[in-house]
This record gives structure tokens, sequence and C-alpha cells, in this order.
């Protein structure tokens, strides 16, 4: 029944996936649409489990192309339509919720930006999340990126580790910055492992916010990384557990049309319920455990859950602390 369908929504409106039991989008018809939805569900058998994972589908996103002919770049709208297609033939379309949306107004963006920002935007086109929440100690902004000292696309020395947020907000941002390509699996689920959940479980943030970018992906031609779906689904997965299951997945970079397409159907499964597929020994390279313990001697000034324990000495003389070796057991 759905397999012809093309889900737009439709009207036209933004495509983002949304876990957490009927996150509302809209101000203005969202209460309608869910009153709608819970009446055809009273209706339903005794058993029918009804579905907690919202999907949200424009047409318009195809048109986010490369508008320069003579120059060739990965971004093609037929991303979109991969990924689409893919989470249709999967079958699980028919197990999500259809959530409208529209596009955000001033006001909303200006909550977090100035309103010079928001004219300026509307002039050219932006990246700056980290930029955006660096002085917010509200929020807690977490990237594992390929950098290359800087080398690598955007090429900012801000993307680096030792970037850990402003004034009241230092410790809020998160960098793990990947010093080559090639990283893998183990890689990514060892830096989850040793960082990223110890940090989000100690600020137990009200709800989570991903980037998905499926650049890591393995056959990505941008990010030259390794990461399978079955990765994506065991980060989704722990992710999920975080804010009560209050997790969006919002698509960002990936340009392999197969990888993403797999890697998106991976996290959907996870969000439907779905256990992640058997992942493997996790073996992470050198440089990423060098890269982990860099951002654990930053961060661990400012995050309990985080060992060892970061100490200067020219500004913490409290007795009985002490600074732990990176290298073996011994303490200094």
């Amino acid at each position: 029944m759905l397999d012809g369908m093309d889900i737009d929504g439709t009207d036209g409106k933004p495509y983002v996936l949304i876990e957490s039991g009927n996150i509302p989008v809209t101000r203005e018809n969202r209460f309608s649409s869910y009153n709608s939805y819970k009446n055809d569900v009273q209706a339903m058998p005794p058993n029918f489990i009804a579905p907690k994972t919202g999907i949200v589908y424009d047409n318009r996103m195809r048109y986010h192309g490369n508008i320069h002919e003579e120059e060739h770049h990965p971004e093609d709208p037929s991303r979109i339509y991969s990924i689409q297609k893919t989470i249709i033939k999967a079958g699980c379309l028919e197990r999500m919720i259809y959530i409208k949306a529209r596009e955000v107004t001033a006001e909303e963006a200006c909550l977090v930006h100035t309103p010079e920002h928001w004219d300026f935007v509307n002039r050219t086109s932006g990246n700056g999340t980290q930029k955006a929440f660096y002085n917010d100690p509200n929020v807690v902004y977490c990237s594992i990126h390929r950098y290359e000292n800087a080398h690598f696309y955007p090429g900012d020395k801000q993307a680096s580790h030792t970037h850990v947020g402003g004034g009241n907000a230092k410790g809020k941002t998160i960098n793990i910055p990947w010093p080559r390509p090639g990283m893998c699996d183990s890689d990514y689920i060892y830096a989850f492992n040793k960082v990223v959940m110890p940090i989000a479980f100690e600020f137990d943030p009200d709800i989570v916010i991903v980037s998905a970018g499926f650049d890591a992906a393995e056959g990505d031609p941008m990010g030259e990384n390794h990461v399978s779906p079955v990765a994506y689904g065991h980060m989704t997965h722990m992710l999920k557990s975080l804010a009560g299951g209050k997790l969006v997945l919002a698509l960002e970079g990936g340009y392999n049309l197969e990888s993403i397409s797999k890697s998106a159907l991976a996290c959907v499964k996870v969000l439907l319920g779905e256990s992640p597929a058997r992942l493997g020994p996790i073996k992470p390279s050198q440089d990423c455990i060098e890269t982990i313990h860099q951002v654990i001697r930053v961060q661990s000034r400012y995050w309990s859950s985080l060992a060892p324990e970061y100490v200067d000495a020219s500004e913490d003389k409290t007795p009985g602390k002490f600074v732990v070796s990176m290298i073996g057991n011994q303490s200094l």
C-alpha cells in the first residue's frame, strides 16, 4: 500500500527523523493532528502498539544540489530520495507517524542567534552549531569528526579538543577530532563509551538532537572513514537511553547513496524499537586511543565522570587531589 507513496507530508516541508512519542513540531496544528491520530488508535485492536517514531519529509529537499554546473560536488538531491526509498522498501514507513513541518520563524531562530545573524543567513548560506551554543551552559555540544590538525574541511582550529566552551559554559563543548581518515566502528564506539555517554549521563539532557553525519560511513568519498550501518545503529541505541528516549536525528552529511541509505535505515530501525545487530569485538586504533586520552585530559577538569582527573597545580591546591599519568598507572 505504501510502496508507491512519495512521502512528502506533503505541503512540501523539511525532512527530519523524530523519536519521542509525538514530539510537537508546530504550534498551530500539532495538537489537532495528534488528537486525530489518537482517535484512530483508540479504534485499533487491543494488542495494537501505537508507533512512537515520527517522520517528516519534504520534496523541496531534493532541490538541495550544486548550483554551479561547472563544479562537481557530492551534495546530491538523490541522497534524500535514496533514504526515503530504502525506508519504504524495508516496511518502516507504515510503522511511523507522519508529522508535517514548517519553516523556522525569525523569532525561533533568534532564541540562539542575533537578528543581524538572521538577516545575514537570509542573504547567504551557514554552519555554526558549535558557535551558536559555545557560551551556553544549558547545552552540551559534542562532535566526532575528521580533523587532521585543521587541514580537513572546514579547516577550523576551533574544532580541536582544546576548545571547550566559553564563560560559564566551559566543558559544554566536546570535540573529538580524528587525526586522520580511516577510522572504524571500534574507534567511534570507543569514543562513545569513554567520552560521549559518560558526559551525556552526567549532564542528563532533556532532549538529544543529532546532526546525523553519514559522511563517516564506509564508502563515503568525502569522509573516507569506515563506520558501518551496524555501528550507527549502536550509537543510536546508546543515545536513545538518554532523555527518556527523546531523540531527534536530523540528516547532515553523507554522499554515497548506498552508504547513507543503509546507515539511515539502521538508525530508523533502532528508533522503531529494534535492537541493533551484533557489532563484534571493540578494538580501537592507537590514533583513537591517543585522541580520546587527549580529550579526557582536558575535559576531566569539567566532568567528574571522566578519569583520569585533571588538576592544574597552578589552579587547584585542594589537598588530596592528584594528577593521574596518561601512561601507566602511576600518579604524579
